[in-house]
């Protein structure tokens, strides 16, 4: 949920922090930084969705909140959703342990 837009690079994701509601954006779990590869279809679509935050705070899921990103669970709903149509049901992923992470 912290993603921000300065942390596109230009074939990677810098995970430079994380976000919750208690103690707002902070460094990662353990305290260091990361990298995840990125797709060009990915990295353009994150990029248009974080030209579309009305608060010019950074956040690519931004809420209706300036300084915060939206609520986690938005995106849980979402990926069970997905989940669903591609087959997968609620019993499955427990099954699978499928998790947001995964």
């Amino acid at each position: 949920m912290g993603l921000k837009a300065e942390d596109i690079g230009l074939d990677r994701l810098f995970i430079r922090h994380s976000y919750n509601p208690f103690d707002g954006l902070k460094t990662p779990k353990n305290g260091e930084q990361g990298q995840v590869p990125l797709l060009p279809e990915v990295r353009e679509r994150l990029l248009k969705l974080a030209e579309k935050n009305p608060w010019d705070d950074g956040f690519i899921f931004y809420s209706d909140k300036k300084g915060h990103p939206m609520d986690h669970n938005i995106l849980y709903a979402g990926l069970l959703d997905a989940m669903i149509k591609i087959g997968i049901t609620k019993n499955e992923k427990e099954k699978r342990n499928i998790v947001f992470y995964c």
